[in-house]
């Protein structure tokens, strides 16, 4: 038995991790969009307050934002990657993705 215990454990926290990470995207969301320079520097530096607020690494924060954007999970510098879109580009996909 110890080990279902264990499995279920570590389902639940999948799911609030993953619960996390989507909070995280939403509000970086919303954060992007307040961006009015869609150049990497503010953009760095808005994801980088998200990453702060949200309690997770930048890996998880930005992990969900650029399979949004490039649908990989590899990219380059996520503030490159975006700021290489127009940013209604950028915000339809990650916007998208959040539905």
């Amino acid at each position: 038995m110890p080990n279902l215990w264990a499995r279920i454990e570590s389902r639940q926290r999948f799911t609030f991790s993953f619960h996390r990470m989507a909070t995280a995207m939403a509000t970086a969301a919303v954060a992007l969009s307040l961006v009015q320079e869609w150049e990497p520097a503010p953009i760095h530096d808005v994801l980088m307050q998200v990453v702060e607020s949200s309690g997770l690494g930048p890996n998880a924060t930005f992990m969900p934002i650029r399979l949004a954007v490039t649908g990989k999970k590899i990219s380059p510098p996520i503030d490159y990657t975006l700021a290489l879109l127009p940013k209604d580009v950028a915000m339809a996909r990650i916007a998208r993705a959040i539905r």
